[in-house]
């Protein structure tokens, strides 16, 4: 029987799990490509390089299982240990090492890594696809604007960076965010949600590429194109008539420099 202790067993579940996820990461992959694609005009669309975005999407798969898919694996083999090792010394019956093992294999955390690690794909590839244009200058961070939105993520709405930087929080932007009003209800005082707020951020940080922000994020993406980055790529004509269809509404989906849309040329 294999050794739940031993480091061989962790290095077979980690190369068992990535076998499972890999058809399933490479899909939310290419879905975050295709679904960038179509958020872009058709010809800043054309601009695609695909052998970029191959050799892109291959350096992300191996990156990404050997840091998100051995640290899932890295984390359960840590709680799992320790758990193991407290059953032995307390004498305790098979029954309750089984009990205190569910919440780490039971179907809700299987269920929040899911959802957590499609949507950290699925952003991975929007910015594949809009890096290999050379036009999208950057990308704007997009709640559902409910009132499940949370204190990391609510702060975040309609910002804008660069496409290769991070964005930040603040403890300030946490603490004052409406979100966290709602979450601290009858117990929110200033205080109160500064300390909230620098214990979230201490466990979550600061900085992020892109969402997920945390366990079970809902946020998305969505392309920013500068006027300078647009007349670069497409030329003054094609930009031109973009700018217009901007102004028209036509692009809802894509975040453009104030003065485009305001019509200021």
């Amino acid at each position: 029987m294999s050794d739940p202790l031993s480091f061989d067993f962790w290095n077979d579940e980690e190369a068992y799990m990535w076998a499972e996820m890999n058809p399933h990461v490479m899909d939310a992959l290419l879905q975050g490509m295709t679904t960038a694609a179509t958020q872009l005009p058709p010809a800043i669309a054309g601009l695609v390089d695909w052998d970029f975005t191959n050799t892109a999407a291959l350096e992300f798969l191996n990156q990404y299982r050997l840091s998100t898919v051995s640290g899932i694996v890295g984390t359960t083999r840590d709680q799992t240990i320790r758990l193991i090792q407290r059953w032995m010394a307390s004498g305790d019956e098979l029954p309750v090492l089984i009990q205190q093992l569910a919440p780490i294999y039971g179907r809700t955390r299987a269920e929040a890594i899911a959802v957590t690690e499609v949507t950290r794909v699925f952003a991975e590839g929007n910015m594949i696809l809009w890096d290999s244009t050379g036009v999208v200058a950057g990308k704007r961070w997009q709640t559902a604007r409910d009132e499940r939105v949370c204190p990391f993520c609510a702060p975040l709405h309609n910002t804008i960076v660069e496409l290769q930087s991070d964005f930040s929080l603040t403890p300030d932007a946490v603490a004052n965010s409406g979100a966290m009003r709602q979450l601290l209800g009858d117990r929110y005082t200033p205080e109160a949600a500064m300390a909230r707020a620098r214990t979230l951020l201490g466990r979550q940080g600061t900085t992020v590429k892109a969402p997920p922000y945390h366990p079970r994020c809902r946020c998305w993406l969505q392309p920013f194109l500068s006027e300078t980055s647009v007349r670069r790529g497409i030329g003054d004509v094609l930009a031109n008539e973009f700018f217009a269809e901007v102004r028209a509404g036509q692009w809802p989906r894509v975040a453009v420099d104030a003065f485009v849309s305001q019509g200021v040329q």
